[in-house]
């Protein structure tokens, strides 16, 4: 009991502190004035690109602004879980997070998820990075819940990790029976339909588990980077690339709104130059993942071009329409369309 009222205590005195900063920041800053902003993020260590990403932020801002402003950087859950974090921002009460695409925070933002919107790293930097696309919309969506989009991170491409090996063509006879694992959401169970699995809901957590005790064949959901989590248990890694995971850096929209120009422009150069380094290392993540992957047996499979069309086709046909006729409207479809990644010649 005195355990549980220390950390209580401590977490109030957390939240008493970055409220007053809040209350600070937002009553306005004048040019030149010093203060303080607070940025909240889910990942605890440098192994992690949403940590990496804060403290290049936090680096960035301090040289830019000569200690004028300060980021003060709460790594993990020190001010709740991801989706509280977004809420937080939104009402005001915090200054700054990571807000992965969550349908708490609205149910458009999570338009990232649809299949293949983009395929290739070139295609994602286009879409999401500095004036893209997705980007501008992931703003819209942020700024009508009173929020401003500073940035997209690149989490990284999904894959497909396997016991047995199968042609990836949808309904390709050699996939109809794998049953396979994918995330507790109405569009990824189409999308693993429609690829051609035979799918089960399951949460993250469960997949090693069940993939050593033979409950299931196969899982979708992993990106690059955390598919060697399965390599002891895995012998395929399929590079479907359907899904690409692109994580919105948000920040009070009263509060930058009530911030000088100049100001405005330190945060968002210290945020482009820190996501950038991300967008540059996203290959080579790809590529260790793959080696560590390798150097424990699997085979690692690129998709054939055709293959690869025949999916994008397949995804794009069946999910979308699903999309647009049960979740959103025909003017975000049309806009998604616009800006996603063109098919190849």
């Amino acid at each position: 009991m005195k355990i549980v009222k220390k950390h209580s205590l401590v977490y109030l005195g957390l939240l008493l502190i970055f409220v007053m900063f809040s209350i600070f920041v937002s009553s306005g800053a004048a040019a030149d004035s010093s203060y303080k902003i607070n940025l909240g993020q889910y990942q605890t260590g440098p192994e992690f690109p949403g940590y990496r990403i804060a403290e290049a932020f936090v680096k960035n801002v301090d040289e830019l602004s000569d200690g004028r402003i300060t980021i003060n950087h709460f790594a993990g859950d020190l001010l709740g879980d991801w989706e509280t974090q977004e809420i937080h921002v939104k009402e005001g009460s915090l200054n700054m997070c990571m807000a992965p695409a969550s349908a708490t925070f609205d149910p458009e933002m999570e338009f990232v998820r649809l299949p293949y919107v983009v395929f290739s790293l070139e295609g994602a930097k286009k879409v999401y990075g500095p004036g893209g696309g997705g980007k501008k919309l992931l703003n819209e969506i942020c700024e009508r819940n009173n929020t401003h989009c500073l940035g997209v991170e690149p989490e990284g491409f999904i894959v497909a990790v396997s016991t047995n090996k199968f042609t990836p063509l949808p309904g390709d006879p050699s996939i109809k029976k794998l049953k396979t694992r994918v995330m507790p959401a109405k569009i990824e169970e189409i999308t693993g339909k429609t690829l051609g699995f035979m799918t089960l809901s399951m949460s993250w957590g469960e997949i090693h588990s069940a993939l050593m005790l033979g409950t299931i064949d196969a899982a979708i959901g992993p990106c690059y980077g955390e598919a060697p989590l399965f390599k002891d248990v895995v012998k395929y890694q399929y590079n479907y690339n359907y899904g690409f995971a692109a994580g919105p850096w948000i920040i009070n929209l009263d509060l930058w709104n009530s911030l000088p120009k100049k100001d405005q422009e330190i945060l968002q150069t210290a945020m482009d130059e820190a996501i950038s380094i991300e967008w540059d290392r996203a290959a080579k993540t790809e590529e260790e993942s793959m080696a560590e992957m390798r150097e424990a047996g699997a085979e690692v499979i690129d998709l054939t071009k055709e293959q690869m069309m025949a999916n994008i086709s397949a995804l794009r046909d069946k999910v979308w329409s699903w999309a647009a006729e049960n979740m959103y409207s025909e003017e975000l479809m049309n806009k998604i369309k616009s800006f996603a990644e063109p098919l190849p010649d």
